[in-house]
């Protein structure tokens, strides 16, 4: 064997193999890979995303039913004592009000006639009320405490309150209709907290209030709209 038949024997003996596990990858391979880790990490992220907006909207239905719930309750205690619902109205300020003469009772006190003014701020998506005693002028107007959060009733096209209609029994001919008795108002709160939403009704009666759906002459006249 001559030298450089030898000096070949040895170098191909330390040339890797092709193929083998060290030879690295092809551009083709690399550009395959990175595109497979893209669609994995956008599949991922698409995952995490509809799993966030899922919690989220759930959170936010609680939190608005919650704060819905928590007004239908105080604005329940108050009107089925009350003898005398305003009608509701938009007023110059562009927020929603209306006001209703009730009873505050108490098992230590006397009996004290209450007058009661909500309003929905639609600027600020707020339900919100305050309250005197039924025929004094307060000295300083009475502070608004906020009930609701994030309610987002259109005033005009959805308002919070609305007196329902006087509803009439058909009687037999010749016998003059029926009224039913006592005020009503249906109480409509559209909610909306982080991504939930949800729209809660209920209709209230003043058990102490006449047959007339809207009052000849308001009551609780001492504290004004619009301010």
């Amino acid at each position: 064997m001559t030298r450089d038949a030898l000096w070949r024997r040895v170098i191909g003996r330390l040339r890797p193999a092709r193929g083998r596990a060290d030879a690295g990858f092809t551009l083709i391979e690399l550009m395959v890979s990175i595109g497979l880790m893209a669609i994995i990490s956008t599949a991922f992220i698409a995952a995490t995303n509809s799993v966030y907006h899922g919690i989220h909207k759930e959170q936010g239905i609680v939190d608005a039913n919650d704060g819905n719930h928590r007004a239908f309750t105080v604005l329940d205690k108050q009107v089925r004592y009350a003898s005398g619902i305003n009608t509701p109205a938009l007023a110059s300020d562009g927020d929603f009000y209306v006001e209703y003469l009730w009873t505050q009772t108490s098992p230590t006190t006397v009996d004290v006639a209450t007058c009661s003014q909500w309003r929905l701020d639609p600027v600020n998506d707020v339900l919100q009320w305050r309250s005197w005693t039924s025929g004094t002028t307060p000295t300083t107007r009475p502070v608004f405490v906020t009930v609701d959060t994030g309610v987002t009733n259109d005033p005009v096209a959805n308002p919070p309150f609305v007196l329902t209609p006087l509803v009439q029994v058909s009687p037999p001919a010749g016998v003059a209709p029926v009224i039913l008795q006592f005020q009503e108002m249906q109480v409509t709160l559209v909610g909306k907290r982080d991504l939930g939403n949800v729209t809660n009704t209920s209709t209230l009666t003043a058990l102490n209030s006449s047959s007339s759906a809207a009052l000849a002459t308001p009551v609780c006249q001492e504290v004004s709209r619009a301010s």
